[in-house]
């Protein structure tokens, strides 16, 4: 490249995109070999970019675990040009945006999004972090504090555990034993007790490492191309390149010293899972060909002849996934997790035993092109018909693929078979072999093969996860290379969920935007939109499915829970080839007790899936071996509920409070124990007697067939007639009466973890009100930024804190939630504290800070959906809410152009300042050990007043009872009002 080129452009013609893709591309290489993609959409409100560093923590020292994402925390802490830490977070909260990043094993990925109008801003702030960050001592302290607080809310999470625990496999020395969060330990304690300043080799690594050269830029936005160029080129030239090598690390993870392993693992939560773990090649190296896809797609298959369906007939599983899992350039590990019944984890070697069946099958078998060829058929189709995700997504996800695919296939390397290699994909099915994995168990309880209490433990260095390894049985893994084929196991069928029509008729814009009802019933009530906007050959349906029974006791609720679980088991030999065509159902039973299904995919095949659907639910084959096991599968996931992290805990428990339909965990399980076999027959005809389905049909179809779709279970089930006075019943919330404060206290129940939590909520009022609901997003919007950046940023009290609006039922309601080492107590001053700050900060705040805030959110309330999905997911949000109001945000972002500060500081001072007497509050607090040091000393008898003003809420049941719940959701406008012929 000559001096006077700004940039090498790549030919953009040669770049493989989507047909349904619209949108502009053009990739440059800039003067100091940083390559850029910038993406023209004209259409869209929301822009955005990302930077991806060839650097992760793979690259840390080894005496100082966690640096590179230490890296990644600081460089959001000022730079050169813009000094002050929170200049660039809060630039993009004034202009409807925000921001993220990630560390991986050798990759950074930083990206925001930003109101289109406010890109070049934006950009400049970002382009500072790769040119002159400040790394100032002053944030050094505090994000080490944030760095440890992170790793604090993972330590008793079993997948950050076992993700440990499988390195702790890998053989000594290699990279990818390495510990990647860090926390105050590895990063400051053990560092400066061997004199090590980690600010000094922060500077250090981030000179080695954060090379123009080694990076690449995404960035998204309306502007023509030649004026994205010209924004790069001005704000990334100036990035240094220092010619950084990127390391490829060894393939060698494991040698036959760690191979032919067995690791047991006691979890935190009560798991039976076993993990058969093969290293193998990267599967980004061979992409053309994706044998590790091939692989999977076979192995994690689940219709019959496949080693679920087999293990599922035996009663010993209840979900296996498998895929090829890239931990780094040249290094992945296949991995096969299978969760198991209790019997199947008493037979986990016969489980092992089917699984290297099914590989031997595989061998004998050889690769088969017809399955390669309906792989990429169904990868091609779901590639053209790709429609938009948010651009934060798309620049996040392409600056990452750029450094592995060459340019051409940088949107679809990941997304498409290219050609055909026989060999290459029986070179890889060979490594499933019995040579070539290690096995890890993780289980609270030993077995009939391995005895918890004859085995020494250890604990693992940073999870402090316990442990026990040994070599695998050499008996077993003789037999495991001497295996006959199992005739129950065999490939899968050809798949008849293949989409053939595509057409799609693209119709003018109707005059209504929004979902009118086309049948209105006794039983049924079917609300449509046919798509004059994406034009994709796709729909999507919602049924809304009630019964008075459903909901009518927690033992009631727990039956039809089970029955809808048993219908999706059953469902699942055929639905699962519909799943991997790119159709696909999800049935899930609400709190409040309504069966909700919902259906999208192709318009050519989704009544084929819709039908089975309905067959299963009123024809459905009890089996009581697989009734006991979903009764078992609830019972431990709603014990493991104690394990969870307090702050999940703290939504739970605002919820069951504000909630008048939702029954406890105690109440579930209390109604579990009732639930028989027999009963739970006699119950489903019941429950399906009497229903009233509401639903929603969006997409790629006429009228005609809308009602053909939308009537097919009221047609079959033929209810008897549905009650209007339980049609107008819907949910309800608490309503606390003015100048309530109240605080619902309870402990943690996992003694290991360190962290309290609690969630502080103000009700605001009712959300049909306009003018409550309007000035309630005003401040969300002007709350938000602060708060993190007070609470987390400042005052350091843990890495999970944010803030936003609940709306249940008609209440709307602002919360703060923290989980920190600090007592719930010293949070709750602290939350009020900051609120008194915040309010003196809204008396401040300039007319033009106040109308960009106001800018902002004008920008989310009219932000377009970026595909059918999404705009299906707010036509359902209105239909489940009960109000039917489509158009709200539309009218909102007019009214709020007539709200001024002073307008706010009035709704803040009547419903949110803590002197108020009007404003009505509730906490949760979830107590843990609670960190008591000269900080929460010093704040004793202010900690003390503020508790003083609330109530204790010792029973949360009996407190419901007594409280006031507010009306039920209405109808912006009449039902009928809604109707068309």
């Amino acid at each position: 490249m000559t001096e006077n080129k700004k940039y090498i452009e790549f030919p953009s013609e040669k770049i493989i995109k989507s047909q349904q893709d619209d949108r502009d591309y053009k990739l440059i290489t800039l003067r100091n070999e940083l390559d850029v993609l910038l993406i023209r959409d004209k259409d869209t409100d929301i822009s955005s970019a990302s930077l991806s560093v060839n650097v992760g923590y793979l690259n840390d020292p080894d005496d100082l675990p966690g640096l590179a994402h230490f890296c990644e925390h600081l460089l959001f802490m000022g730079t050169k040009k813009y000094p002050i830490e929170n200049e660039y977070s809060e630039y993009l909260s004034n202009h409807g945006g925000g921001s993220n990043a990630y560390t991986s094993s050798e990759i950074t990925n930083y990206y925001f999004y930003v109101d289109s109008n406010h890109l070049e801003g934006a950009l400049d702030r970002f382009s500072q972090f790769f040119i002159s960050p400040l790394f100032d001592d002053s944030c050094t302290e505090r994000e080490l504090n944030a760095i440890n607080s992170e790793n604090d809310k993972n330590v008793q999470v079993d997948e950050w555990r076992q993700e440990q625990l499988k390195k702790t496999l890998c053989r000594e020395g290699h990279p990818l034993k390495k510990f990647g969060t860090g926390n105050l330990e590895t990063l400051k304690v053990i560092p400066e007790s061997k004199g090590i300043n980690t600010r000094e080799e922060l500077l250090k690594f981030y000179n080695k490492y954060y090379s123009s050269n080694i990076m690449k830029l995404v960035i998204y936005g309306k502007e023509s191309l030649d004026e994205l160029c010209d924004m790069a080129v001005k704000m990334f030239s100036d990035i240094k390149n220092i010619h950084a090598v990127p390391i490829v690390f060894p393939n060698d993870t494991m040698t036959e010293n760690e191979l032919g392993r067995e690791m047991y693992y006691k979890p935190v939560k009560d798991l039976r899972n076993i993990d058969l773990i093969f290293p193998f090649k990267d599967d980004v190296q061979n992409y053309l060909t994706k044998p590790g896809h091939y692989l999977s797609h076979l192995i994690g298959h689940e219709s019959e002849g496949s080693i679920f369906y087999h293990l599922k007939e035996k009663g010993w599983a209840q979900a296996l996934y498998a895929g090829n899992m890239n931990e780094c350039r040249n290094v992945s590990f296949f991995s096969i997790t299978v969760e198991l019944t209790e019997q199947g984890y008493e037979h986990y070697k016969d489980v092992i035993t089917i699984i290297f069946q099914y590989f031997e099958m595989l061998k004998q078998q050889g690769s088969q092109k017809w399955i390669f060829d309906e792989c990429k058929t169904l990868d091609d189709i779901s590639f053209q018909f790709k429609e938009k995700s948010k651009p934060v997504r798309t620049v996040s996800v392409l600056s990452k693929e750029m450094l592995f695919y060459p340019k051409e296939h940088i949107i679809a390397g990941r997304s498409l078979y290219f050609e055909y290699d026989k060999e290459l994909i029986e070179e890889f099915t060979n490594k499933l072999n019995a040579d070539n994995f290690v096995l890890l168990v993780s289980s609270k309880y030993g077995n009939e093969d391995f005895k918890y209490e004859e085995h020494e433990w250890e604990k693992e260095k940073y999870y402090g996860s316990e442990y026990s390894i040994h070599n695998i049985e050499s008996e077993f893994l003789d037999k495991l290379r001497n295996l006959k084929l199992n005739p129950a196991l065999h490939l899968p069928k050809v798949n008849p969920f293949v989409p053939k029509d595509f057409s799609v008729e693209k119709i003018e814009k109707e005059e209504n935007p929004y979902p009118s009802i086309i049948i209105n019933d006794d039983n049924l009530r079917i609300w449509f939109k046919r798509d004059d906007i994406f034009f994709v050959p796709k729909l999507n349906i919602f049924f809304e499915i009630r019964s008075p029974l459903s909901k009518s006791s927690p033992l009631n609720y727990m039956y039809t829970a089970i029955y809808l679980q048993l219908v999706k088991e059953a469902l699942n030999k055929d639905s699962y080839h519909a799943e991997i065509a790119d159709t696909k159902f999800n049935i899930k039973l609400s709190n409040e007790g309504s069966i909700n299904i919902n259906v999208q995919g192709y318009s050519d095949v989704i009544g084929n899936l819709l039908e089975i659907i309905v067959n299963y639910f009123l024809d459905l084959k009890l089996n009581e071996e697989e009734f006991i096991n979903i009764k078992d599968r609830f019972i431990r996931s709603l014990n493991n509920f104690s394990i969870e992290n307090p702050y999940k805990q703290a939504l739970y428990y605002a919820l069951y409070i504000s909630n008048e339909s939702v029954y406890s965990v105690d109440e579930k399980l209390g109604a579990l124990k009732q639930i028989t076999f027999d009963n739970l027959k006699n119950f489903i005809p019941l429950l399906l007697s009497q229903i009233y389905i509401e639903g929603l049909i969006h997409g790629n179809c006429n009228k005609e067939t809308a009602k053909k779709l939308g009537s097919i279970f009221i047609d079959r089930i033929k209810p008897l007639p549905y009650p209007e006075s339980l049609i107008k019943n819907s949910i309800r919330s608490l309503y606390l009466e003015k100048g309530f404060h109240g605080i619902y206290k309870t402990k943690a129940l996992n003694p290991n973890n360190i962290n309290s939590s609690i969630q502080y909520s103000l009700q605001l009022g009712d959300v049909n009100n306009q003018d409550i609901r309007v000035k309630s997003y005003i401040i969300r919007q002007l709350i938000n930024e602060p708060c993190f950046d007070k609470l987390r940023t400042k005052e350091q009290l843990g890495y999970i804190v944010f803030s936003g609006l609940f709306i249940r039922a008609r209440s709307i309601e602002l919360y703060i939630i923290v989980q920190s080492e600090y007592e719930p107590d010293y949070l709750e001053f602290k939350i009020e504290e900051f609120l008194n700050e915040f309010k003196e900060s809204i008396e401040k705040l300039s007319e033009e800070k106040f109308e960009k805030n106001k800018e902002s959110v004008i920008t989310k309330l009219l932000e377009k959906p970026k595909n059918l999905a999404i705009q299906t997911a707010t036509f359902i949000k209105s239909v489940e809410s009960k109000n039917y109001d489509f158009g709200r945000d539309k009218r909102d972002s007019e009214y709020i152009k007539i709200i001024t500060k002073r307008d706010i500081c009035e709704f803040f001072d009547k419903l949110i300042d803590t002197k108020s007497p009007e404003r009505r509050k509730f906490s949760i607090h979830i107590i843990s050990k609670g960190k008591n040091d000269d900080l929460v000393k010093q704040k004793e008898k202010e900690i003390k007043d503020i508790l003083d003003k609330n109530v204790l809420i010792e029973d949360v049941y009996n407190f419901r009872r007594s409280q006031m719940f507010g009306p039920s959701p209405i109808s912006y406008k009449p039902i009928e009002e809604y109707l068309i012929n």
